[in-house]
């Protein structure tokens, strides 16, 4: 997970610095397959770190969270370009916050395999 936000991090770093043709659409590639696991990701976190006694309550409050970010996030990155009449400013907070999910990503720690639920 960490190896991935990584790259996407890098990604929109170089995105945000205007790199040329070939580079940007490798960096859009990057930056699509990690969009594309995130949300997979979370529910994998959740039964690992959290178990499975109350993993739909868990889970469900995860990704709510999650959506809500995803829901506004287009919004102030609009707001940001509008007001800086750029996109450079939206694509650092991306970059800057790509670097906190690294980091949370790496001090997590070792995770322990899902408890089985107990049927009566």
């Amino acid at each position: 997970a960490a190896v991935l936000a990584g790259a996407s991090t890098v990604a929109i770093a170089l995105l945000a610095w205007g790199v040329p043709g070939p580079v940007a659409v490798a960096a859009a590639f990057v930056i699509g397959l990690s969009a594309g696991s995130d949300g997979d990701l979370l529910s994998y976190l959740v039964s690992r770190y959290f178990g499975m006694r109350a993993f739909g309550t868990l889970s469900s409050l995860v990704f709510s969270a999650y959506l809500v970010g995803t829901s506004l996030f287009p919004w102030l990155t609009g707001v940001l370009a509008e007001r800086t009449g750029s996109y450079a400013a939206p694509m650092v907070l991306c970059a800057t916050l790509g670097v906190g999910t690294v980091v949370a990503m790496m001090v997590l720690g070792q995770c322990c395999k899902p408890a089985l639920v107990a049927s009566n």
